[in-house]
């Protein structure tokens, strides 16, 4: 990893005044944000994605991991079938991929889901009933718009209400 510097905004004062004060260097963790964040081909993006094929497994899930994630901070030891590497601030790190597409599929058991579109509470039955889209909630087929916002935000003042 690369070694950056941070500069203090007022260091030249500190040295001026007999300050006891270093440039601390830090290490860049850019790569490794990116290993987990990018999109489309972070770790976190391609979970989400091989998550939603119904035939994906574990397995298929790390060799996605080995395909598409092109960064000298991973690696997949030889031998050991759903296991990956990352070498971070922690070191080198294996972690054992059993589980992961479940634990990503987790869904809320029917019970409650019942229970929360029973609610008197208009916001939380509409967060079960319609599912929430990146720019708002599905409804009847199209995406309601920034002018249901004040709307929300009365439903979310509700919320506290309840709890």
């Amino acid at each position: 990893m690369t070694a950056i510097k941070v500069p203090y905004l007022h260091f030249d004062e500190y040295v001026n005044e007999d300050v006891d004060a270093r440039v601390i260097e830090y290490e860049d963790n850019r790569p490794l944000l990116d290993l987990f964040l990018k999109k489309p081909m972070g770790m976190l993006s391609l979970l989400d994605e091989e998550s939603r094929f119904p035939q994906a497994t574990d397995q298929t899930l790390v060799e996605k991991f080995e395909d598409n994630l092109k960064s000298k901070n991973f690696w997949r030891p030889k031998r050991v079938d759903l296991s990956f590497g990352i070498h971070h601030y922690a070191g080198k790190v294996i972690y054992n991929a059993g589980g992961f597409l479940s634990k990503n599929r987790d869904t809320l058991p029917a019970d409650i889901v019942l229970l929360l579109r029973s609610s008197e509470n208009s916001l939380i039955r509409k967060l079960v009933t319609h599912p929430l889209t990146k720019t708002g909630w599905e409804r009847m087929g199209r995406t309601e718009n920034r002018s249901d916002l004040g709307r929300v935000h009365t439903d979310l003042s509700l919320c506290d209400d309840v709890a």
